[in-house]
């Protein structure tokens, strides 16, 4: 059982980053070929810089439930090193559960957002303001089952939930 929960969490993270790659690609595609409408010929009639504010929108908040996925997202532990590591632990997971309700509260709040911006059209564009906000809604909902699947780990006791080598894709 645990093996087919590795496959399938290994083929999961392969997909994430691919989503990830595919998005920075099309992001350098964009900004190249602004550069060629501005200086040799006419290649857009919309404005690309929106674009790609869409798409690093969709990048911010996906890489960073990858991140928060692998354990390498942006932490202060300076009073880590004085504690002892059930003590971590215990640390850890209150953390971890206070995030769940941080990001159940902004999951909410960009559910009603989304709602409101459907309506509403990015200027130079044929895509309304909600396109922008289900990338961070969908980001968000992974961040959520990042830090779920982390907490369901942490209640198993294994012992690398919280081993950060961000050399190491797991």
């Amino acid at each position: 059982m645990k093996s087919l929960l590795r496959a399938l969490d290994r083929a999961l993270t392969l997909a994430w980053q691919w989503t990830i790659a595919l998005l920075v690609g099309g992001l350098l595609l964009v900004v190249v070929s602004q550069v060629i409408d501005r200086h040799f010929i006419d290649l857009w009639r919309d404005s690309p810089e929106e674009y790609v504010k869409i798409g690093l929108i969709w990048l911010t908040f996906i890489g960073f439930a990858l991140a928060m996925r692998q354990g390498t997202e942006i932490r202060v532990d300076l009073a880590d090193h004085f504690l002892s590591a059930k003590a971590r632990a215990v640390l850890y997971g209150s953390f971890d559960v206070l995030l769940l309700v941080l990001i159940g509260i902004v999951i909410w709040k960009s559910w009603q957002v989304l709602v409101v911006s459907r309506d509403q059209v990015i200027l130079g564009t044929d895509y309304s303001v909600a396109v922008p906000v289900y990338g961070m809604f969908f980001g968000l909902i992974l961040m959520f089952f990042a830090v779920v699947v982390r907490l369901v780990r942490r209640f198993w006791r294994e012992s690398s939930v919280d081993v950060h080598d961000p050399t190491k894709i797991y």
